[in-house]
Formats: structure tokens, sequence, C-alpha cells
């Protein structure tokens, strides 16, 4: 189903987000290599296209100046309900560490025109990234994001050293312990094998739970969703697993999504039964290599500010949240929705 819009001198497409055509792909990923702030994997069309793999109403906005394509919006209803009501939320929803439009540096566009041109009554997100002011869109409450700017030719770990010597210290002495009690230590960057994924995904699960915090991977489209990105190779979008070893023993592992500049961190897990060598540290020091050896400008440790990511973090950045309506009957009707929603998560916490 496609649905058109116009507003000024724009015009719109909706279409699912698996079928657009491959021009519109082509455009939508030269807007992810070629402009600032859009480098990030969860900005690609094949993000949205592995959602749209694993989940029904993932839609893309395409949006055309002179009938050429300046700017995608890629979005998600939670089910039918909110489908029906045109009440939408960012694509991923939880999964997802990044929104906003992929657009040309020029481009302006309101909250307002944005959900005229996709059709939709609201958008609740959080992730909105400051880079976004750009194009006319803010939000509310700002998050801290984390990152680590590499350089080329230069060493991360060699940087964190000159100005964190405390914890590289305290971080080798607990590599030598452990190699002195395991055997030498085994780095697979890009590891391959549904087996060793769904290892991580059991073991970051079972940390969710001992943290008191739901397990994001009991719903299958979510274990499903990491499968469809592990086989996704793109420029723009590739899932990379990646593992540590001791001798025979799995100590940790990660998976998270690499463009030509970008490695985000996203899913890490460690083997409780080597906690206190603290692996899954050892683990970011081996990844923070590979990304600097594969050319990687930016190790990004998404959103949260805490004591462990400003030890490598060298750079930090600002996420923003909100939900915007339509400023007619759709508005209206997209505000009781996210009421009603908010009334009974509040009861469901009580």
């Amino acid at each position: 189903m496609q649905r058109r819009h116009s507003v000024g001198d724009f015009e719109s497409r909706v279409v699912r987000a698996g079928a657009l055509d491959p021009a519109e792909v082509s455009a939508w990923e030269e807007l992810c290599t070629s402009v600032d702030g859009l480098a990030s994997p969860f900005f690609s069309p094949h993000f949205s296209r592995a959602m749209a793999a694993v989940r029904r109403h993932v839609f893309v906005c395409i949006i055309r100046r002179n009938a050429k394509p300046v700017a995608f919006l890629p979005f998600e209803f939670r089910n039918r309900g909110y489908y029906l009501l045109r009440a939408a939320e960012r694509v991923g929803a939880e999964m997802s560490d990044y929104f906003g439009v992929v657009a040309r540096p020029e481009i302006r566009l309101s909250p307002t025109t944005l959900l005229r041109l996709a059709g939709i009554s609201a958008i609740e997100f959080t992730h909105l990234d400051e880079s976004q002011v750009r194009y006319g869109l803010t939000g509310e409450r700002p998050e801290t994001g984390l990152v680590v700017r590499l350089r080329s030719g230069v060493s991360p770990w060699g940087e964190i050293c000159r100005r964190e010597r405390k914890f590289i210290a305290d971080t080798e002495r607990l590599e030598r312990q452990l190699v002195g009690a395991e055997g030498p230590l085994r780095f697979v960057p890009e590891e391959t094998g549904t087996d060793a994924l769904e290892r991580l995904m059991h073991w970051k699960g079972q940390q969710y739970v001992k943290t008191g915090r739901p397990n994001l991977f009991l719903a299958r489209w979510r274990k499903e969703l990491l499968h469809e990105l592990s086989r996704t190779q793109m420029e723009s979008c590739t899932g990379v697993l990646s593992s540590l070893y001791a001798g025979d023993h799995w100590l940790a592992s990660h998976f998270g999504l690499r463009s030509r500049t970008v490695l985000h961190y996203w899913f890490p897990v460690y083997n409780p039964d080597f906690s206190r060598y603290s692996p899954g540290r050892l683990l970011e020091k081996y990844l923070l290599e590979y990304a600097a050896s594969r050319g990687i400008e930016m190790f990004d440790l998404g959103a949260g500010d805490s004591s462990s990511k400003r030890k490598i973090a060298n750079a930090e950045h600002s996420y923003y949240r909100s939900v915007w309506y339509a400023r007619d009957v759709r508005g209206f009707v997209g505000r009781a929705v996210h009421s009603a929603a908010w009334r009974v998560a509040a009861l469901q916490g009580s």
C-alpha cells in the first residue's frame, strides 16, 4: 500500500520499508555516506529493511522536491491498532539507538510538515541526535551520548593510557592474570555462525534479568532482528559479532553495527564465571583496536553517561526525546492514544 502527500514544494510517497526500489535505496545510502551526522548504521536503509523483515508495520516516507528524493523518514507502528490510528514511533523502537530524518543538509522540515508528509497523527521517539536541529527538528529532556573519536594511525588504547593510567594499569594486570590462569587470549573480530549469536542473546537476556530489567530477547522478533542484521553486509550497515576467548574458554562477546566510519557498541555480554578478570573491559580494548584497524572514525557508545564509558570516551553529544503531534484532528487522536498508553503503563508499574 502506498500513500502520497504534498506540503508546499515537497511531495511524499509512503511505502513499506521492504518495498523501496533500488534507486531509492541508493539515494538513501548516498545521504548516509555524504552528510555529516548520518553515518550511524541505525540511519541506514538496511537497518529499516531488517526491521521490516521481522515486524509488519514498518514504513518509510520518501520526500521529493523537484521530483528528486531529498529526505527519508523511517518509522513504525507498534501494532495494528496504532497503525489504524496513525500513531507512530521511531523505527526499531527500543532496538534503535538513533532517530531522525535522513536528508540533504539544506532541507528544513518542521515536525508538523514531516508528520503531514508521512501521513501520521503523531510520532513518539527518543534518541533524536542533536545534529537533527539543522533540519528544524528538536525534542526535550536531553540525554548524554558518549563516543570515542579515533584518529588515523593512532592507537586508541594508547590515547586512553595517557589520561587514564590507573584504569589501563588495572586492565593490563587483569589480562596478565587471565593469561597466566587460562592461556593466551584469542580475539575473533568477525565471528560467524548462529550458535555464537544465540549464545550472546542467551547470556545477555540472563544479564538483564539479574540486573532487574526485562529480558529483551524473550520477544521473538528481537532475536530475529539480530539474526537478520548479522546477515546484513552493506557499506552503511553491517552486523558484526566479535568474541574473546582464553584457551578453550569463552570470555565475552559483542554484537554491534558498523558503517564505513562508525562502529556502534550495542550488545556486549561476558561470561560470569570469569567476572573477576573484567572480560567485558578486555573485550572493549580489542574492539577499539579492531575499529582503528578498519579505518573507523567513531566508536559510538550510545546513550548513557557512566563512569565506565567516561574512562574510554573522548567526546560527547546529546540525544532528545518527545512526541510530535499533527495540528489537526489526527493530532488530537494521537494525543489521546499516547495519553491512554501512558495511563496503562503507569497502572502496570504501580
